[in-house]
């Protein structure tokens, strides 16, 4: 594997002066095979980013306001000239931050039933119970 970060533009990654290879051949599969990193520039309008591959899994990375994002791209099989503009726009709109307490905010929707739906519950379960005697009396007895 090499440390020299390689970039891919317009669906072309040039590793070596005079070599070129077109994204999706069979020489793209074999050439990531052998480097973990590369640039990406998006034929979009989007910012450059890096993908990196971490074990088997690839990861692309671009820097925000001084917060680094990163989005799950997939086997190399998946780094595709098509995957690969869709996660240049996802970096660009980085990922809604999760919630600090899931728990506080399940308990601030509090679940108040009404006296009408334990009625129609109460009413449902009476009657299943009347089919389970129903059925019980139609057992053949031991």
């Amino acid at each position: 594997m090499t440390n020299k970060i390689c970039s891919v533009a317009q669906g072309i990654l040039e590793p070596d002066e005079g070599l070129s290879i077109e994204l999706e051949s069979p020489q793209w599969l074999e050439w990531l095979e052998n480097h973990k990193s590369f640039r990406y520039c998006p034929k979009s309008s989007s910012s450059p980013f890096t993908v990196t591959r971490e074990g088997e899994y690839w990861y692309g990375y671009r820097k925000q306001q001084g917060k680094l994002h990163k989005r799950y791209i997939g086997k190399s099989e998946k780094l595709t000239t098509a995957k690969l503009e869709e996660i240049a726009s996802l970096l660009n709109v980085p990922a809604e931050p999760r919630s600090k307490n899931v728990e506080q905010s399940v308990t601030e929707q509090s679940v108040t039933p009404s006296s009408n739906d334990i009625g129609q519950l109460w009413q449902a379960l009476t009657e299943v119970r009347s089919q389970l005697e129903e059925l019980r009396g139609k057992l053949p007895a031991r």
